[in-house]
């Protein structure tokens, strides 16, 4: 992919969710407002996915509300970084390589991570 598109991608990756959270009504921080059920993975293991609590925190961090990382910090934090990942390559910056196992390990380690949050920080997200 050309270093333009690629910046594009990843500005519209990183800053779109924050556009659409702040266009969303804010989220009940207190967690009262929970929405329906609508994780798979949650309906079958009763346990939060790593994804969990995502939409919320990334909202609620585009309100400027720090209560964010109750629900997931994460999802934000990595979509602050794709974001910044696009304005360096918009600035005409190239990105350090990596091979496709590097990348691989990264995101199940950000997976890992995340979903360690979740399970730390359940009683926020899931009623």
């Amino acid at each position: 992919m050309k270093p333009e598109r690629s910046a594009i991608a990843l500005l519209l990756a990183g800053g779109l969710p924050f556009v659409v959270g702040a266009v969303l009504a804010r989220p009940d921080p207190g967690g009262t407002d929970r929405g329906p059920l609508v994780c798979p993975f949650r309906a079958v293991t009763g346990l939060p996915c790593p994804l969990c609590g995502a939409t919320r925190a990334v909202t609620l961090l585009a309100h400027g509300d720090p209560g964010f990382a109750r629900f997931n910090l994460v999802v934000p934090l990595a979509l602050i970084a794709a974001f910044l990942a696009g304005l360096w390559l918009a600035a005409g910056r190239r990105l350090p390589s990596a091979s496709a196992r590097t990348v691989v390990v990264a995101l199940v380690a950000c997976l890992a991570v995340s979903w360690a949050w979740t399970l730390a920080h359940r009683d926020a997200i899931v009623t």
